[in-house]
């Protein structure tokens, strides 16, 4: 097995971190999903599942429905980072992940407060594909749209949720992007 990989959880809200595994380096396309240990870890990593359940059980077919998902859920979040309606189909892929699990809709309370969610049964709650639906779904539908956001950096293309009090964030890590720009445009004022 690889050594384990470095995952950034920096987007604000755990399904954006799940589109984030797609990036750019040196300007290249990277994937950190690029097996299915890799897919293991950044399950664990994202505390989505416990080792015990996950350890083993991804294949190369879980995978590329994992992946088929994620590029899913990226096209729903850049149509609601531009305000525009997401694609019938993509939401659609996403549905269909959740219609793999058995269960049932349940009445539970918490915090003194009563809401309805869906109970999976059997092993579904331990299932990649559904838990990663079921987290991107839960993300989607309580969203602020206003608050999603593609990093201002020229050469990122990582997403992130707002979730600072005055909504003002522009990058994707102040460290990183904001840094590299703030630089840029420094240079250039320089130069000018």
């Amino acid at each position: 097995m690889k050594p384990k990989r470095h995952f950034s959880f920096i987007g604000g809200a755990t399904a954006i971190d799940f589109v984030n595994t797609e990036g750019l380096r040196d300007g290249k396309p990277i994937d950190l999903l690029d097996g299915p240990e890799a897919l293991e870890e950044w399950l664990i990593a994202a505390d989505l599942l416990a080792p015990r359940d996950v350890r083993g059980r991804l294949d190369a077919r879980t995978l590329d429905a994992v992946r088929t998902l994620r590029a899913a859920l990226r096209r729903i979040v850049t149509a609601m980072s531009e305000d525009k309606p997401p694609r019938r189909q993509d939401v659609g892929a996403i549905d269909a992940e959740l219609a793999r699990a058995p269960g049932a809709l349940a009445l539970t309370l918490a915090d003194g407060k009563l809401a309805a969610s869906f109970q999976p049964r059997g092993d579904a709650a331990k299932d990649a594909r559904f838990v990663l639906a079921r987290m991107a779904a839960t993300f989607l539908a309580e969203a602020n749209p206003q608050r999603l956001h593609l990093c201002g950096g020229a050469r990122c293309i990582r997403f992130f949720y707002d979730t600072s009090k005055s909504g003002t964030r522009r990058w994707c890590t102040m460290s990183g992007c904001g840094n590299r720009e703030k630089s840029a445009k420094h240079r250039a004022a320089r130069r000018a």
